[in-house]
């Protein structure tokens, strides 16, 4: 059975090889010259005619079904294979494998167990069919052939035969080495490590048939069957020289070329930019590109005052530099496709003239240096900038209040404050502030100070009360001298006393005049109050009779102040308010009161 097997996968090899052979390619005459066909398959071009493939595994044996129920322990082997690529799929190769030593295990006839050492070594001659071509970086294949494998025991195993029981020991007498003939089948890959390179992995899976190894114990008629899985190094060598049909060409012809048409890129001038553009703001740039033919692919390359920039677009934006100047923007356009009909490069430049930034300034000048009071002042704001966009601005002042926006506006000084009256005017500075600030956030401040002055004002204390046709001060009235007129009263300053008299006075002639001076001696001499002393000098007189044009400023005393009854006021005399003494204090350049008209000294009897 087994030689018939291996006849019949003979015959299939060698039916595979002849149908693998290359035939002659076809050639055609044309005139006296000889024209040949070029080859169809890269077989002519492999650089590597042979592989040396250098493996290691383990083998695996299947029982037998034999009297003895002989077993082959599995274990490892080692081998070599040398494959010769004749053709393009289809290869020779040869192969030889030595087992590590199976442990040969089976039962005696007493009923008993043994094994022995056993090696193998196997010799066999495959044809290899490849999937891909002989230029291909991975090739799986499959493969089968036949070959011997040789049986043979240890010389330990055969030293070991006087240990056995003596009933077995017969048995084992002949124990010597067995031969059979087998085949074998298998698939697997070979992988190059580098494309076109000589070294590489090669995975096997094998399958092995033959005869059982009788060693002399048995003469039954069984199969054996194995698997063996493998890995090693693959090694590619040997240059396969052209094939001898090529050789005989004297001159191979072609159809005449094609003219070629190199592919073209055409191009706008650089879009945007024109004109000047303003310092720190974006640039937006394009070009209008077209190729070709319609598919070929354009490649852009921007570049920025020499420096390249940008995408792979045919748009481009940048920041043109505060600082300003001139930005020189250049873009190549190639082609994609490589070779000689990649269309020439096509570049455009533009220049952009770039005006400076100029953050705001501003410069606050006022209508006057000074302002009364009550009074309002025009202010201005002198502003500049560029490329900034338009020019905001807003005012603010230390105090008072600012009406207005843009570069004009009005400083209006009646809500600023001031401390008590002093002797003579009062000045207060306060700063004018214009802020300025553009559409890039851009600001600046400016300033100016304007002075604001309170002039000096007479003040008008409380009236002195008299009784009717009296000109005698009461104890209400040195009570307001004490706690009104002296501690109100500066160096510097002036006391104005205007007399009164109402219609219901008798005997009024003089009577206004004679009220003023009662009071001037009182402030002159301390009354009461010898320390509160007043400089006669700084006291003026003035009478006006009945006239009541003046303001009334009645006060009524507490109740603590005692009066004579001769000189108590009642609450409920409404004439009270006409007999009085007008009290003025008037700072240094205050102008009088209107109902003084023209103050008088103090007489020389009213000031001691």
């Amino acid at each position: 059975m087994l030689v018939r097997t291996t006849l019949l996968c003979t015959f299939l090899m060698l039916a595979t090889a002849a149908a693998g052979q290359q035939q002659p390619q076809p050639t055609t005459t044309t005139g006296e010259r000889r024209d040949v066909t070029p080859p169809k398959t890269p077989e002519q071009s492999i650089p590597h005619e042979f592989e040396l493939n250098f493996f290691g595994g383990g083998s695996y044996f299947r029982g037998m079904d034999d009297p003895l129920r002989t077993k082959l322990v599995r274990g490892g082997l080692l081998g070599a294979q040398f494959t010769a690529d004749a053709w393009n799929h289809l290869a020779i190769e040869n192969g030889y494998t030595i087992y590590g030593v199976n442990n040969v295990r089976f039962r005696t006839p007493s009923g008993g167990e043994h094994s022995f050492g056993n090696r193998v070594f196997s010799v066999y001659i495959n044809s290899v069919f490849h999937f891909t071509d002989r230029l291909a970086r991975v090739r799986p294949y499959v493969s089968g052939g036949f070959g011997m494998n040789v049986f043979y025991p240890t010389r330990d195993a055969k030293a070991e035969i006087g240990a056995i029981n003596p009933i077995d020991r017969p048995l084992f007498n002949g124990l010597d080495t067995s031969t059979k003939a087998g085949v074998n089948a298998g698939l697997g890959v070979k992988w190059r490590i580098t494309k076109g390179g000589g070294v590489g992995m090669r995975f096997d899976l094998r399958g092995v048939m033959s005869d059982n190894p009788e060693f002399r114990l048995t003469n039954t008629d069984h199969t054996l069957w194995g698997l063996q899985p493998t890995v090693g190094l693959n090694f590619w060598f040997g240059k396969k020289h052209q094939d001898k049909e090529f050789e005989r060409t004297v001159t191979v012809t072609y159809p005449a070329p094609a003219p070629l048409t190199r592919n073209n890129i055409s191009a706008t001038n650089i879009q945007g930019g024109g004109g000047e553009v303003c310092g720190g703001t974006p640039v937006n740039l394009s070009v209008a590109a077209t190729a070709t033919p319609a598919g070929a692919t354009i490649r852009y390359q921007w570049a920025l005052n020499g420096a390249n920039s940008g995408t792979n677009q045919n748009t481009f934006q940048f920041t043109a530099p505060e600082g300003g100047g001139n930005q020189t923007v250049t873009l190549t356009m190639t082609d994609a496709t490589t070779g000689q009909l990649a269309a020439s490069p096509v570049t455009v430049t533009q220049t952009i003239a770039v005006r400076p930034y100029v953050r705001p300034t501003v410069r606050v000048a006022a209508g006057a240096n000074e302002v009364d009071a009550k009074g309002t002042v025009p202010v201005n704001a002198v502003v500049a900038g560029d490329c900034g966009g338009a020019l905001t601005t807003t005012w603010s002042a230390s105090e008072g209040r600012i009406t207005g926006n843009g570069p004009n506006a009005t400083f209006d000084a009646s809500t600023v404050t001031f401390p008590a009256a002093g002797i003579g005017d009062q000045v207060k500075q306060v700063t004018i502030t214009a802020n300025v600030r553009d559409t890039r956030n851009g600001a600046a401040t400016g300033t100016a100070t304007i002075s604001v002055r309170k002039k000096a004002e007479a003040a008008q204390l409380a009236d002195i009360l008299f009784t009717a046709n009296g000109a005698v001060v009461n104890n209400c009235g040195q009570r307001i001298l004490t706690d009104d007129v002296y501690p109100q009263f500066r160096n510097g300053y002036q006391i104005v006393l205007v007399g009164h008299t109402d219609a219901s006075d008798r005997n009024a002639a003089n009577l206004d005049r004679n009220r003023a001076y009662n009071v001037g001696k009182l402030l002159a001499t301390g009354g009461r109050s010898p320390n509160n002393k007043i400089d006669p000098n700084s006291i003026k007189v003035e009478w006006v009779g009945t006239d009541q044009t003046a303001p009334k400023k009645s006060r009524q005393c507490e109740s603590s102040v005692r009066e004579a009854s001769s000189r108590t006021i009642a609450p409920n005399d409404a004439a009270a308010g006409n007999r009085r003494v007008e009290v003025w204090l008037i700072p240094t350049g205050a102008a009088m009161p209107a109902s003084v008209r023209s103050p008088k000294e103090l007489p020389d009897q009213y000031r001691k």
